[in-house]
């Protein structure tokens, strides 16, 4: 498969005869990681109490600058995602008092808002097939809303407004078994949006969510994440090779996530904590943004196509507009050249 002249808002419709028809678990897909931080504030943000994590209790007593610095992952807004050829964004959402929000330790635009973006994009790009993953979930399942006069579980109201939102264009989830979804049949049928969530059993329970869990396959379609702490670049890369699935092994699993990503909290080596260590010893005069740029985004080609032959097929990055590679590749260009060795 070639790529001549790269249209990254309906590279699907353009490489159709290519891939159209390949199961979903043969596809690469490019990604975008917590794809809603574009909408954090950069001044007066909001911290969420419900985000209460291992993670989130390392910022106390940061500066609050660099604190949202290292929560605001992407640039680029949703619609602009898309457009670069992003297919797959994850994203968090918390359930408050007042409403549902996209979140990343602080609160950015409503829940709303952003599905009726992706939707009119959606709509706009029949031909395109989008993923949606609530990676995370804060608080969704003991907030209650009022709803129609009853009480609702924020989960209720986050399926319901899912529901509203894209309507028919959501596509069914698969049958236990059943691992032969391609895009041809999801764009035949006018279904070119696949919603997952976080929340296993509630997904389940529910027939509007794909599954997606942790570390194991559901009984059914759905994604898994191998996330590791890994130290160094090479030993991601080995990692990646060491635990990548092989298409034989994924049994009815419709899409599995390697959750690749430039964030720059991994590898150690080119992380936050050395940031902000030469920064705050004032050796380290650049943004988090150029960090990236300098010590990450060099080693993305070698990482994406070593993600792609350990077997990955959704590889999600942040700031995919900071990349500049020879020939004018963008980072969702190389994810999809990725395709030619299925």
């Amino acid at each position: 498969m070639s790529i001549e002249n790269w249209d990254g808002a309906n590279w699907m419709r353009e490489l159709a005869p290519q891939i159209s028809r390949l199961p979903l678990s043969r596809l690469v897909i490019p990604g975008t990681h917590d794809a809603g931080t574009f909408s954090i504030p950069p001044k007066g943000a909001r911290i969420v109490d419900a985000q209460c994590d291992t993670v989130t209790s390392q910022f106390t007593g940061l500066p609050p600058e660099f604190v949202i610095g290292t929560q605001v992952a992407q640039g680029m807004t949703w619609t602009q995602q898309f457009d670069a050829g992003i297919r797959y964004v994850d994203f968090r959402v918390v359930c408050e008092p007042d409403g549902m929000f996209i979140v990343h330790t602080f609160r950015g635009q409503p829940i709303a808002d952003a599905l009726r973006e992706i939707a009119a994009w959606t709509v706009a790009h029949p031909a395109e097939v989008v993923f949606l993953d609530v990676q995370k979930n804060y608080g969704c399942a003991s907030q209650t809303y009022e709803r129609a006069g009853r009480a609702v579980t924020g989960n209720d109201a986050l399926t319901t407004l899912v529901g509203d939102v894209f309507g028919s264009a959501l596509a069914p989830r698969p049958s236990s078994g059943d691992a032969s979804t391609t895009l041809d049949g999801l764009v035949r049928a006018g279904t070119n949006v696949v919603p997952f969530l976080i929340d296993t059993p509630f997904a389940e329970s529910s027939d509007i969510w794909w599954l997606r869990a942790g570390n194991r396959l559901p009984d059914g379609a759905g994604m898994t994440n191998v996330w590791e702490p890994i130290i160094t670049m090479p030993e991601m890369y080995t990692r990646l090779v060491e635990l990548g699935p092989t298409f034989e092994g994924r049994g009815a699993s419709q899409v599995l996530l390697g959750a690749l990503t430039t964030s720059p909290m991994f590898p150690r080596e080119t992380g936050i904590a050395n940031w902000y260590r030469e920064w705050r010893a004032g050796t380290q005069v650049g943004s988090l943004r150029d960090f990236v740029v300098e010590r990450v985004l060099p080693s993305m080609p070698e990482m994406i196509a070593g993600a792609a032959a350990a077997g990955y097929n959704v590889i999600s990055t942040d700031f995919p507009e900071l990349g500049e590679w020879p020939g004018g590749a963008s980072f969702a260009r190389l994810v999809v050249e990725q395709n030619r060795r299925r």
